[in-house]
């Protein structure tokens, strides 16, 4: 697609033609779910295909609205695969919270608590879980971004600069300031308990 093509494209998709929708998917959902498999973000066709109708309705809702504009193929693909990058690691931090909710109740279904040592283990480890999200929903939006991204979804420094448009020194600093943060909480917490 060249840029007056893509023009052309941006002022159908304004004027909410149907067939500005076809050709919008066809030209960038194609790229998606090479993307999504290629860099491990999931390992299934269909989840790759699921996330990419995410991130296609996602940026042709902005397009529609005239929220975004583009004066270049390449600006409009950079956006695209930035909104996919964050869909995909808001989607991998969805499945690994449902699959840890899933095999903790298959455990209590099973009857497998015996296993444990003590009952009073398993609620002290839930109230530690507790406490540590409570802290983490009490940081700041950028440093809870940033924290998560690095903890839950193992990103490095440089990929969560790139996601939040900022230095990998902001991104250190951010990680820094969420730990103490954390850390200071839980020692007051445990204080005064």
């Amino acid at each position: 697609m060249k840029d007056d093509e893509l023009k052309q494209l941006l002022e159908e998709i304004r004027a909410g033609k149907a067939r500005a929708f076809d050709r919008f998917y066809d030209e960038f959902g194609r790229r998606l779910v090479p993307f999504f498999i290629r860099h491990g973000f999931c390992l299934k066709i269909e989840d790759a295909e699921d996330l990419t109708q995410d991130v296609i309705f996602k940026v042709w809702g902005l397009l529609g609205k005239g929220t975004l504009r583009f004066d270049s193929v390449a600006h409009l693909i950079a956006y695209v695969m930035k909104v996919a990058r964050s869909v995909a690691i808001d989607w991998q931090r969805r499945v690994r919270q449902t699959s840890l909710d899933v095999s903790l109740d298959d455990d209590v279904s099973l009857g497998n608590l015996e296993n444990l040592k003590s009952t009073s283990r398993v609620h002290q480890q839930i109230e530690a879980s507790q406490e540590i999200e409570a802290a983490i929903q009490d940081l700041s939006i950028n440093q809870r971004r940033a924290l998560i991204r690095r903890e839950r979804n193992g990103l490095t420094y440089a990929e969560i600069a790139e996601l939040e448009g900022c230095t990998v020194e902001a991104v250190r600093g951010r990680l820094d300031q969420a730990r103490q943060k954390i850390a200071k909480r839980l020692a007051r917490q445990h204080d005064i308990s």
